[in-house]
């Protein structure tokens, strides 16, 4: 446990295992009568949140409730390889950025083998009280205008209650949110190849990046 790696695609405490145009607009919000869910009621600045028949807000919402609410189900996945580009609702982007410049899942597992060491045990109690202390450490750390947003993710109802069915969940959640990224990036990375001469030095690096890239969306499909 104490020489877990900083990297989050290795083993994990207790575990055996620039806002761009957007047609979520500046803000991210749904504009009054397109049907956006409310906050939580008493939350202070409660937020819109993007309509829910929306599925890439639905996706990245989800995500981002499945990252506060269970992310000790995501280790191995590759969550740190996702760039807050991958997230077109703009608020969604930024509050993905914050979590990521506290440390992602790697300041979650400090927190996870911190309960450990506290309770002096592994298991369920020890998963509670990192998760309580990981929703507290984003709740105080994240920019004023997201911490309405971060209370009405983290109290969202998720769609499963069997602890199974959560981390297949959460799993599937963020395994899509990595595809669609890599496919992001793949694409990005061909109008770069085709912009540049061959004759450019820059050209085999690019290509180099872009094999990688396909690669691991390979990798993502095999498994």
């Amino acid at each position: 446990v104490h020489n877990a790696s900083r990297s989050q695609t290795r083993s994990t405490p207790g575990a055996r295992n620039s806002m761009a145009a957007s047609p979520y607009g500046v803000s991210g919000v749904a504009r009054s009568g397109q049907g956006g869910d409310s906050a939580a009621p008493g939350v202070p600045g409660a937020i819109s949140l993007p309509d829910s028949s929306d599925p890439v807000a639905s996706l990245e919402r989800q995500a981002l409730e499945c990252l506060l609410q269970l992310p000790a189900s995501l280790f191995g996945l590759g969550v740190e390889t996702v760039s807050p580009a991958a997230f077109r609702v703009p608020m969604f982007s930024a509050l993905f950025a914050a979590v990521s410049s506290l440390g992602g899942l790697d300041q979650y597992a400090e927190l996870w083998r911190g309960a450990e060491d506290e309770l002096g045990l592994k298991g369920k109690r020890a998963i509670l009280l990192a998760n309580k202390r990981w929703v507290e450490l984003v709740g105080s750390s994240v920019p004023a205008q997201l911490k309405s947003l971060v209370s009405a993710l983290v109290v969202s109802p998720l769609p499963q209650d069997d602890p199974a069915r959560l981390n297949d969940y959460a799993r599937g959640m963020w395994g899509a949110m990595i595809r669609g990224d890599l496919a992001r990036q793949i694409a990005d990375t061909k109008a770069r190849l085709q912009r540049c001469d061959p004759q450019d030095e820059r050209y085999q690096q690019i290509f180099t990046e872009l094999m990688s890239l396909e690669n691991r969306r390979r990798q993502l499909t095999q498994n």
